[in-house]
């Protein structure tokens, strides 16, 4: 949970390394404090050195796999509070998991979705309205 002058850790781990200078781009204009995981087990090491507000995660990852990070997220206590927005452009898998993430996002995404989002999942007083959220924007 975050204090009133926390700024809120986000873990972006995405394989594509334009989308994640992308993604830490925004979200580094929007005052957030960023590390960029290109793979699950970079993603896994940043998360037990310092534990996320929230991560963007992105499905298909290079050897420990989006779902497979989504799984110890969900099963592992240490990260019970970690907020997850799934990323990808591939919404039948989003469709297809087991464990629900706090949000679904389909690429492409836009700056203000972005941020809109992850705003909301850095207010924990406030409940998230959809469990999923699939929305693409035109570029």
């Amino acid at each position: 949970m975050l204090t009133n002058n926390e700024t809120p850790y986000v873990l972006i781990v995405e394989d594509d390394q334009d989308i994640a200078a992308y993604f830490r781009q925004v979200m580094d204009m929007a005052g957030y404090h960023t590390a960029v995981a290109s793979n699950g087990l970079q993603a896994l090491e940043l998360m037990f050195n310092q534990v996320p507000h929230i991560v963007l995660l992105d499905l298909s990852l290079p050897g420990i796999t989006g779902t497979d990070i989504l799984l110890i997220l969900r099963t592992t206590p240490r990260f019970s509070r970690i907020r997850t927005v799934v990323i990808t452009g591939y919404a039948q898998m989003a469709n297809e998991l087991t464990l629900e993430p706090d949000l679904v996002l389909e690429k492409p995404v836009s700056p203000e979705q972005l941020t809109g989002l992850v705003e909301r999942l850095c207010q924990p007083q406030r409940p998230i309205p959809f469990p999923r959220l699939f929305q693409s924007v035109d570029r």
